[in-house]
């Protein structure tokens, strides 16, 4: 069978710097997933957090999960918190989540409306409409969150990863990915992916009623489509496991803490290479190159579990040059953190990315000199090609929350309309949620794209020191990634020709000796 797009997936492992995942789309670097081997925060985990301060006036409580900055949870009423109430929780319930009128914080229309979102990017849309919510129910999640005080033990999932200033953002909705589904305890949902249509939605549909046990959510992903019932059952009890698991290690925790408890990881999120493999990994798939065999085996050992006739596209590379020169992806990783993004004609996009924003600026080109109907037809090639190229780039480079595309200005408003068609068929694609606005009168298409990471920009690049962060310089970690490469490449190629009598000099700071391996 022919496929649309050819997927290729490539991995360049590292031992103690940061691992990179590039994904290939016909031939061209689509996405690149970047992953510090220190992290320990990572999105998906789950802890037995520690209440440190309530904020009703925010909606929120601080919670410590042992990073260096505390972690921010929203308090949404229609979640069940599950809490454990230590000897130091301090206060009684009137200490409780109460705002400054001494009243239990308003339960919000929109709250009572449960949503779950896939943690893993895909959107999911509610497969029964808007969710019955008794007000019995409601009033019992009300009274879970009155009595949250400081020092309670509480189950919580990290949401967002820390940025610039801000801490880890938390939700008390536990959210655990499978590959075909997502498990949602608390919640009595079935949800389906937006890209699951027709009597297969309608199939599996029936087998989320069918499977769901009492009490959790369910929500179908984009990879059960055509899968059997064994199957999909195989999947849920693995998600079922992993909650009893969560639920008894934070039983043990909360029974040990004591009069100082501190907070525990119950549930290490899984890892970016096996979450590639569960998430990315599929028929449209052609090759899944890794250049270590510990990922290797890795990949394929998780393999046999979930998709055993895909282990035969899994290979090993073993060549001298470094994995991403060998496939010319090392170039276009290098164009990823540049503001200047080169289009059709001479055309060009400049992206700017600050604290509030993404704005992106679109630039005309030697094709925008002519008559006016020429110019006319140059601006709306230009402008679409932009609205590709941004789509594209907006994967790419991981850019998430708000962002301000400033197009050309275009005096047909039907050209206005072909410009969003455009954007709205190239972000299909997208695994992250991107929802578009229609061009403004001044040529402003406003977007938000779902961000529960830091961007590659901010990964590989830090604010310069001497211009005050107007100004980006090569990060920390990416300087130590590209020693780390450089030196394997020349152990590699030098290693026939090594004798016994040769160093290898490492240079190092200046001002600093040098050392000799």
């Amino acid at each position: 069978e022919a496929r649309d797009v050819a997927v290729e997936i490539f991995i360049n492992s590292s031992e103690c710097t940061m691992q990179r995942i590039a994904i290939v789309e016909n031939k061209k670097l689509v996405q690149l997933l970047l992953e510090p081997v220190n992290s320990n925060f990572q999105v998906g985990n789950v802890y037995l957090g520690v209440v440190k301060q309530l904020l009703p006036g925010m909606n929120g409580i601080f919670v410590e999960i042992g990073s260096s900055r505390t972690a921010l949870l929203e308090v949404n009423m229609h979640q069940y918190p599950h809490v454990f109430y230590g000897d130091k929780a301090q206060g009684n319930e009137e200490d409780g989540l109460r705002n400054k009128d001494g009243i239990v914080i308003d339960v919000n229309e929109e709250e009572i409306e449960e949503t779950v979102d896939d943690p893993n990017g895909e959107e999911m849309e509610q497969s029964d409409g808007k969710t019955n919510v008794k007000p019995a129910t409601v009033l019992r999640k009300i009274g879970a969150w009155r009595k949250v005080k400081r020092g309670t033990l509480m189950v919580v999932q990290v949401k967002k990863e820390a940025l610039r200033q801000k801490g880890p953002q938390l939700t008390a909705t536990v959210a655990l990915a499978g590959r075909y589904w997502v498990l949602v305890p608390q919640v009595s949902t079935i949800g389906v992916t937006r890209k699951i249509n027709g009597l297969e939605r309608s199939r599996l549909k029936q087998l989320a009623r069918e499977l769901q046990p009492p009490g959790f959510g369910l929500t179908v992903r984009t990879e059960a489509v055509g899968r059997s019932r064994e199957e999909l059952e195989k999947d849920l009890a693995r998600l079922m496991e992993t909650w009893r698991s969560i639920l008894e290690r934070a039983e043990v925790a909360a029974a040990a803490g004591g009069k100082d408890p501190v907070p525990v990881l119950l549930q290490r999120a899984m890892g970016q290479t096996l979450r590639t493999v569960r998430d990315l990994f599929n028929n449209e798939v052609e090759r899944f190159v890794v250049d270590s065999s510990q990922t290797y085996q890795e990949v394929t050992a998780y393999l046999q579990e979930i998709a055993p006739h895909l282990c035969d596209r899994v290979e090993l590379y073993s060549g001298k040059e470094p994995i991403f020169e060998a496939f010319n992806l090392e170039a276009e990783i290098e164009k990823s953190s540049s503001k200047r993004v080169e289009l059709p004609n001479g055309a060009y996009l400049v992206l700017e990315e600050t604290e509030a924003l993404v704005s992106i600026d679109v630039n005309g080109g030697v094709g925008m000199l002519g008559d006016a109907t020429s110019q006319r037809e140059a601006v709306l090639e230009v402008n679409l090609a932009a609205a590709r190229k941004i789509a594209t780039e907006l994967r790419l480079r991981d850019i998430g929350g708000i962002i301000v595309v400033d197009f050309i200005d275009m005096e047909d408003p039907s050209h206005e309309r072909l410009v969003f068609e455009e954007m709205r068929k190239a972000i299909e694609r997208d695994r992250s949620k991107v929802v578009i606005s229609e061009i403004s009168e001044f040529g402003l298409m406003e977007m938000t794209r779902a961000r529960d990471r830091p961007s590659v920009t901010s990964r590989v690049t830090d604010s310069c020191s001497c211009c005050g962060g107007t100004g980006r310089i090569e990060s920390v970690e990416m300087a130590l990634s590209k020693i780390e490469r450089a030196v394997k490449k020349i152990l590699v190629t030098s290693l026939e020709n090594f004798k016994t009598d040769q160093t290898l000099v490492v240079s190092s700071l200046p001002g600093q000796p040098e050392e000799q391996l």
